[in-house]
């Protein structure tokens, strides 16, 4: 079978068709590498041709690695043909749906990445005036690209007279104030409100204004009136809220003039990343996945064990720099040592001996008893002489000695506590227990030379737990998709005696056996609901458990069933959702297919769409659906594409 060419192109594959024309992947006859093949059809008006012609002859004169590359135009049959750079990868509206927000730190590094392309833009004086996450991709390799210039304006847009005054092009959702009432007069600070839209999109989730044209939605945009992003997402950089602020501006003359202006803004944050290579590698990881802290610290380590103060000395600086960096240095380093050398007991021990003397807490425990952060021993020191005073209260940390351990015990010590020489009295509470000692504190001189152990003076104890007490139990059921009280009806079983037995009878013939200090297994059952089991240990001293558990609801099924391949298929608005059952997923919705799709989903009402969208058509049916634990819907869809139509059946 002969392979498919579209001119001298090899077609790999149809991407999308819509009644205007399709877009296939294809190679290159002599790149040999993919590209884009975007299909107009003669059949459009003049006015689309003419922009389609007018797109490939604006990109064809692009060179920036931040904007996809034209390599071609042309006519074959009643059709005309974009060939473009194929970039593998994502948009950025799709990472944002993943991600649900971006983090500050990937943010700023794309934001940054298409600034450059745009600017670029910009100084050869083309307006985008769609600038929106879809056309922004992102490649597996973490290269940031520009596309769709289709509605772009510049000088040959004026001569043609492609836009007209008081025409609306663009995406309402992203336009700034002015583009809305007149997108043939606006200029580069149109893009500009529409990138401080991408970015607070970005940081966020959310758009700051609804995608709709509304008149109250258009009231808000012109008076600038959204929610601050820092209400949205609390942990934004500080300088992301202000430059959203200024970029979104509803007066154009308030807001930054040129892109070059703001690229500076980030510079603090830009230099850890010391070349392209560096940004891309930190996008890449991070779209697969790995959390952007850990990327950067890795990312940013140079390979020279240059020393500090070599490089500051060799580096051609003038003399007084070189001397405050040398001053600067040692001052820290001083700083830093005697941090180490104060709290860490040696300014005592050398300087102090006389007056002040050393402390510490040491508890053996029976192995069953574990000290942990939970269960801290507090000390409270109060000077003999004037009891009212306190004069330390110290929450010790212990640290186990394993080389003093048992068979039966463990032993437990605190850091050496330094106080002056003089009588104290010491309160000392472990968990329920309360230990009082009078203890004089000598001098380190002293000490050293009585050759106290550990050379400090220390206060051994024994940890022992109190008698049980009477145990109140309390049960909360929530249905862990719906946040909903399921506590009526939930069965309750205890495990007692080698067996499982209800909790109602357990109550009615042991009771007295609810104590603390003790471990209780139970099993929790519902209708319709996965069986859940769970271990309790309560302390001594904790006489009452409330116990809040989250059930999860036995799944239902949604089968779907399609007469056409790759329609779009979504609930809730999102090609994502969560999987019903106990391992839940969040897993990609495919497109359909001719083979039967199963979603398994939990419980709940749900919006099922599909979508055909492509450059040529957009067609979207909904409906609602409702999956109950262990049921199957079907969804049958039905694509006409002779009359460009949906069918969509559930049963």
């Amino acid at each position: 079978m002969a392979t498919k060419k579209i001119g001298k192109y090899e077609i790999i594959g149809k991407i999308g068709e819509g009644g205007m024309g399709a877009v296939y992947k294809a190679k290159h006859p002599t790149l040999r590498r993919a590209v884009i093949l975007k299909q107009l059809t003669l059949k459009g008006s003049r006015g689309i041709t003419e922009r389609f012609k007018r797109e490939a002859r604006l990109m064809l004169d692009f060179r920036h690695e931040h904007i996809v590359q034209v390599y071609d135009h042309f006519k074959e049959g009643n059709s005309y043909y974009i060939a473009m750079e194929y970039i593998d990868g994502t948009t950025l509206d799709r990472l944002i749906q993943i991600k649900r927000h971006l983090s500050s730190q990937a943010a700023i590094l794309i934001f940054i990445e298409i600034c450059k392309g745009l600017k670029y833009a910009h100084d050869k004086n083309v307006i985008h005036r769609d600038i929106k996450p879809a056309n922004i991709l992102i490649s597996k390799k973490g290269e940031v690209k520009l596309t769709d210039f289709g509605i772009a304006t510049s000088e040959e847009d004026t001569k043609l007279g492609l836009t007209r005054a008081g025409m609306t092009l663009g995406t309402p959702a992203y336009m700034a104030p002015e583009q809305i009432a007149d997108s043939k007069n606006v200029d580069k600070r149109a893009d500009i409100y529409s990138m401080g839209v991408v970015l607070y999109l970005m940081v966020t989730g959310k758009l700051p204004f609804p995608a709709n044209m509304a008149p109250e939605t258009l009231s808000r945009i012109h008076k600038g009136k959204y929610t601050s992003p820092k209400d949205i997402n609390p942990h934004i950089f500080p300088k992301i809220q202000k430059v959203i602020k200024k970029l979104m501006h509803y007066k154009k003359q308030k807001r930054y003039k040129d892109l070059g202006v703001i690229i500076p803004k980030f510079n603090n944050f830009l230099k850890k990343y010391k070349n392209q290579e560096t940004i891309n590698e930190t996008l890449k990881r991070y779209i697969e996945g790995e959390d952007i802290n850990s990327i950067k610290t890795n990312l940013t380590k140079t390979k020279k064990n240059t020393s500090v103060l070599r490089s500051i000395f060799i580096n051609q600086k003038p003399l007084f720099i070189k001397i405050i960096s040398f001053i600067t240095i040692f001052l820290v380093i001083g700083l830093i040592g005697g941090y180490f050398f104060y709290y860490q007991g040696l300014y005592f021990e050398f300087f102090k001996q006389k007056e002040y003397g050393s402390v510490k807490v040491a508890v053996k425990a029976h192995k069953k008893y574990k000290i942990t952060d939970e269960n801290y021993i507090n000390a409270s020191l109060f000077c003999k002489e004037n009891k009212d005073t306190t004069k330390e209260n110290i929450k010790c940390k212990f640290k186990e000695i394993k080389k003093k351990s048992t068979s039966k015990y463990r032993f437990y010590e605190s850091k050496k506590i330094y106080l002056k020489s003089k009588a104290y009295k010491m309160n000392i509470v472990i968990e329920n227990e309360k230990h009082y000692q009078d203890i004089f504190i000598e001098p380190i001189a002293t000490q050293k030379k009585k050759n106290y152990l550990s050379v400090a003076k220390e206060i051994k104890l024994t940890y022992s737990r109190a008698p049980s007490l009477p145990l109140k139990i309390k049960f909360y059921f929530k249905d862990v998709n719906k946040n909903m009280n399921i506590t009526r009806g939930t069965n309750i079983f205890i495990y007692h005696k080698s067996h499982w037995m209800k909790w109602v009878d357990f109550i009615k013939h042991y009771k007295n056996l609810l104590k603390t200090g003790k471990r209780f297994y139970f099993k929790f059952t519902k209708k319709k609901y996965f069986t859940k089991k769970l271990s309790v240990s309560v302390n001594p001293y904790q006489t009452v458990l409330n116990l809040n558990v989250s059930l999860v609801p036995h799944p239902g099924t949604l089968s779907i069933k399609s007469n056409y391949k790759g329609l779009k298929i979504s609930l809730n608005n999102s090609e994502y959702y969560f999987t019903g059952g106990k391992n839940r997923e969040f897993v990609k919705i495919e497109s359909s297919s001719l083979n039967e799709q199963k979603l398994i989903l939990a419980p709940g009402i749900y919006t099922l769409t599909i979508k055909k969208i492509d450059i040529f058509t957009k067609i979207i049916k909904t409906q609602k659906i409702n999956i109950n634990s262990g049921k199957r819907v079907h969804a049958s869809t039905y694509y006409d594409n002779k009359n460009k139509s949906i069918k969509l059946k559930v049963y």
